[in-house]
């Protein structure tokens, strides 16, 4: 592993390993999330390091849509790809680029595994962090609380996106 706990290599060897096993079976779902996985693990390090993500985004997004085309009912392909597109939108507004797009289709991604799965804690944070950065200060304090209480182990995560939420709707 390198210095801060990113295991570059094991990321390599893994998204070649896949893509292995989906040349020798291109229609395993499986195999296509868990590139998908690990093509967002490997986006996160490169963000981490000031790096452009684009590329391990691009490739996360695409499986999942891939997998959501043969099996919609996938959670985790839906909360994946929202993920990989809230980092895209992270990436632009570090930028000075408009994140609005990016952020309202990985809104509609965590939606949609909400929808499948009522009271997701990670799908309700991730919406709840999107809608903060969207403005939406109600639905975010809801989602942010949601998730929390279905999963006390993510309040950590969910104390700074609360706080703005709850801010940003005092200023309204």
């Amino acid at each position: 592993a390198e210095a801060g706990g990113y295991p570059t290599a094991q990321y390599t060897q893994a998204l070649e390993h896949y893509g292995r096993a989906l040349e020798r079976e291109p229609r395993s779902v499986l195999a296509r999330l868990a590139r998908a996985q690990t093509a967002l693990r490997t986006a996160r390090h490169r963000l981490a390091r000031g790096l452009d993500p684009r590329e391990a985004l691009g490739r996360s997004e695409a499986d999942c849509t891939e997998v959501l085309a043969a099996s919609p009912d996938r959670v985790e392909a839906w909360v994946c790809r929202g993920m990989a597109r809230q980092d895209r939108a992270d990436w632009l507004s570090a930028r000075d680029q408009d994140p609005a797009a990016e952020l309202r289709a990985a809104d509609a991604d965590y939606t949609e595994a909400l929808r499948r799965r009522p009271g997701d804690a990670e799908a309700l944070l991730s919406r709840g962090v999107v809608r903060v950065n969207l403005e939406r200060w109600a639905e975010a304090i809801a989602d942010l609380e949601a998730a929390v209480n279905a999963d006390p182990g993510v309040a950590a995560r969910a104390q700074a996106p609360l706080q703005r939420a709850r801010e940003g709707a005092k200023g309204k």
